[in-house]
């Protein structure tokens, strides 16, 4: 039996490389958890960006300078 070790940066190849895996039925040995750690480190920020007065307040301007052109009607 072959095997290969492979190092994938980015999101994007990495589905595809998985999507093959799926399709040619291939065994996955171990997949490291780097790309699981930067999700969660993600989420994590996007948890605390709700809660961030200044960020909310930055919403809150942004939803104020677009709710005219948001109800035009094309």
């Amino acid at each position: 039996m072959s095997q290969i070790t492979l190092e994938i940066a980015n999101t994007p190849d990495l589905e595809l490389l998985l999507s093959l895996v799926k399709r040619l039925d291939i065994k996955v040995i171990s997949l490291e958890t780097e790309m699981a750690n930067k999700r969660t480190q993600q989420i994590n920020q996007l948890k605390a960006a709700a809660i961030d007065p200044l960020f909310l307040a930055d919403v809150e301007a942004v939803n104020e300078d677009f709710k005219y052109s948001d109800a035009e009607q094309i």
